[in-house]
């Protein structure tokens, strides 16, 4: 449960740092002239890098997270076909899924005699 306790941390500073942020842009607002001192700028630059790469690893959880669901129902729930083409479906697509689950991934939907044009629209679409 490593990964979940990750995921609030990363959740958690993310509203932290839009909470400094929105400070920021209020107190902006609230004075005569419009415009940010250098420090202002700084730190909204600063912010916005963490912001960054805090989404970067959010992505990359989410990968992970999604590659252990769909290691999970192969080996554990390899007969659930249905909820296998959905999540690798996500995962080589939407997440952009590594090579390192395809040959797994292949295997499994040979062995259970899924189309080779419905494996290959799954697989090499999210890769191209």
């Amino acid at each position: 449960m490593e990964w979940v306790t990750l995921l609030v941390t990363i959740a958690g500073a993310i509203a932290g740092l839009s909470t400094l942020i929105i400070f920021f842009v209020n107190r902006h607002d609230g004075r005569k002239k419009n415009v940010f001192t250098v420090e202002d700028r700084n730190m909204i630059k600063g912010l916005a890098t963490s912001m960054d790469v805090l989404g970067n690893k959010v992505d990359s959880l989410e990968q992970d997270t999604t590659r252990l669901q769909l290691l999970n129902l192969i080996q554990n729930d390899g007969e659930n076909k249905d909820a296998i083409l959905t999540l690798g479906h996500h995962y080589f697509q939407d997440l952009k899924g590594n090579m390192y689950m395809t040959e797994l991934y292949t295997e499994w939907a040979r062995k259970h005699g899924i189309d080779e044009k419905v494996l290959t629209e799954i697989i090499h679409r999210g890769n191209s």
